[in-house]
């Protein structure tokens, strides 16, 4: 007896997968609600959802924003401390400026 080739062997698990989800699909298709208080449990359920996503995505905008304002608060004071030193002046931490 011969040992089927890898390539048909990729084959059947390719269409056993597809087959598979396809059957899923269908059956996803198939389940709807059917009373009021189930459309209304599916309804709860993704507003909850909208609610959660957009806290989250405000939570990680104001994150990134407060990142990106503490690299530029970083970057600009080592600017001006490097003009400083160019110019032969001190920098002051307390006040970002430089002084003689």
């Amino acid at each position: 007896m011969t040992k089927p080739s890898t390539a048909t062997l990729m084959s059947a698990l390719a269409l056993t997968g597809l087959l598979s989800i396809s059957s899923l699909a269908n059956a996803q298709a198939a389940v709807k609600p059917e009373t009021s208080a189930q459309r209304a449990a599916v309804a709860r359920h993704f507003s909850l959802l909208e609610q959660t996503q957009t806290q989250v995505e405000q939570s990680y905008s104001d994150k990134m924003f407060n990142q990106m304002n503490e690299q530029l608060k970083q970057q600009e004071s080592a600017l001006v401390a490097r003009l400083c030193t160019e110019h032969g002046r001190q920098y002051d931490d307390a006040t970002s400026t430089c002084t003689e």
